[in-house]
């Protein structure tokens, strides 16, 4: 049996930018997606999402080879294996008070003592309705789910321990991994989700063969709400990842809706409403949730970039509709953007990768996030619609419907998002540049108003003007 002599310990506290979603790996009656919860039935992230996600980003800039990463890491190989040298806790909820949710809390009358936490379980967990959209740009028959998420801004606290010594590569590789703010956790990476920032990183080191350090471990509970022994602060670390951040800034044109798929509550709701939601706000060290705030969807951005960016991609080309070569499954006339978008599960066949790959699908380079706009309700307008009869051009009785607009015309600030664009896809493969020269003609697009964002945008809605910004991304 190995002595082990040298332990590292992390504690990290995250604040969430975007949405949440660590799903449980179920479905339930409500739910396509629900999250992961724990014994409190509140949010958590399980210590097996955090050690994945490291890996993998540890594996595509560590210098190491596969061997020494399955070393530090562990693996499983039939007989064969190699115990982790890392230990991941899972991260729990700060509360208003400060004190983390581990364990299990005490209710009375079924309500914890924090009422953050309160305001987390009743109302910090939404659901997103989801649509995967065919080829022509519109919605694929069945393809309606739906997704359930934390609210952005909570903060969570999870503990890493190390054995082995302070100046390893893996264990200084990970902690410039946790304040490079480009790994995010969770699903749906790409569409906006799981994106956070290290607000606070200790780290504290023992020689188990100095007795003085030999006791304060031994004397440490190991609770996330006891102090860390030796407890020393980390400093931020830029490490190059080779991401190119475009930087986008919208000014509307006219209404624009992103609707939520849902009528409101109300009787008079409109029919579709936009798609507004919750985030979590921290003042003076304290929680406030701000409410009803209207969302730009980055899967809604990726989404049209990614129709538009394809159009682009046979257009330079030559391959325009209506020619024999162009093959008619929507699948494979995406495979050539799909390095930079992704692809669904058995989707693109004929891409020369092994059958494991194309069965499982595999996530894209690019990066989007959700957006949040502050706005007054005055800036919520309900437009009424009927439906005509195409051969006489009346109103077809009944078929009056309304949908709930924004208008941010005299709003200065606009709309502002950023995306980060691997410079390799799943393969280690660099993006062609064919694929990015088509990209760029999307957003020239999109900027220029001639790619509209949202819904009903057949009937004027979304159009935008702006700029957007090429830099290289080293943090």
């Amino acid at each position: 049996m190995k002595t082990i002599q040298h332990i590292q310990i992390a504690r990290v506290t995250i604040e969430t930018r975007s949405p949440l979603s660590i799903g449980s790996g179920e479905t339930d009656v409500y739910l396509d997606m629900p999250l992961a919860l724990d014994a409190n039935g509140l949010p958590y992230l399980p210590g097996t999402s955090i050690a994945g996600v490291l890996r993998s980003a540890y594996s595509d800039i560590a210098t190491t080879n596969k061997d020494a990463v399955n070393q530090d890491f562990g693996y499983q190989s039939k007989a064969e294996g190699q115990v982790s040298k890392l230990r991941f806790g899972s991260g729990h909820l700060i509360g208003e008070t400060g004190k983390v949710a581990e364990g299990l809390l005490p209710r009375v009358a079924g309500f914890f003592e924090d009422p953050f936490l309160n305001m987390i379980r009743d109302r910090g967990m939404e659901t997103r309705e989801r649509v995967r959209i065919n080829h022509r740009g519109t919605a694929l028959h069945q393809g309606k789910f739906d997704i359930s998420l934390l609210v952005p801004g909570v903060r969570f606290v999870f503990d890493i321990k190390y054995f082995g010594s302070a100046d390893a590569i893996v264990w200084n590789t990970l902690l410039d991994l946790l304040n490079s703010g480009w790994i995010r956790f969770g699903r749906n990476t790409r569409n906006g989700y799981g994106a956070f920032e290290v607000v606070q990183l200790q780290t504290a080191q023992f020689d188990l063969a100095q007795l003085d350090d030999l006791k304060a471990y031994a004397g440490w509970s190991g609770s996330y709400n006891a102090p860390l022994p030796k407890a020393m602060p980390s400093n931020k670390k830029q490490i190059d990842n080779g991401f190119v951040q475009y930087e986008v800034q919208l000014q509307p044109d006219d209404f624009f809706m992103f609707s939520s798929g849902k009528k409101g509550a109300d009787d008079d709701a409109p029919d579709m409403s936009s798609l507004t939601g919750s985030r979590v706000v921290w003042e003076s060290g304290k929680p406030r949730f701000k409410e009803a705030e209207v969302i730009v969807p980055g899967s809604s951005v990726k989404g049209a970039l990614a129709h538009r960016t394809l159009f682009h991609y046979y257009k330079n080309k030559g391959t325009f509709a209506g020619k024999k070569y162009v093959d008619e499954n929507p699948d494979v006339r995406r495979a050539p953007i799909a390095p930079l978008f992704g692809a669904a599960a058995g989707a693109v066949e004929d891409h020369d990768e092994e059958k494991e790959k194309k069965q499982n699908g595999w996530a894209g380079a690019a990066f989007f996030s959700d957006v949040y706009l502050e706005t007054q309700e005055k800036q919520h307008i309900d437009v009424a619609h009927v439906s005509l009869d195409r051969l006489t051009q009346g109103n077809i009785q009944g078929a009056l419907y309304q949908e709930q607009v924004i208008d941010l015309r005299e709003q200065a600030q606009g709309l502002r998002f950023t995306i980060s664009v691997k410079p390799s896809d799943y393969s280690g493969q660099p993006i062609a540049q064919e694929v990015m020269d088509a990209f760029h003609a999307a957003l020239n697009d999109l900027t220029n108003g001639f790619l509209p964002l949202g819904g009903g945008v057949n009937r004027g809605h979304g159009r935008f003007h702006g700029t957007y910004t090429i830099k290289k991304q080293n943090l």
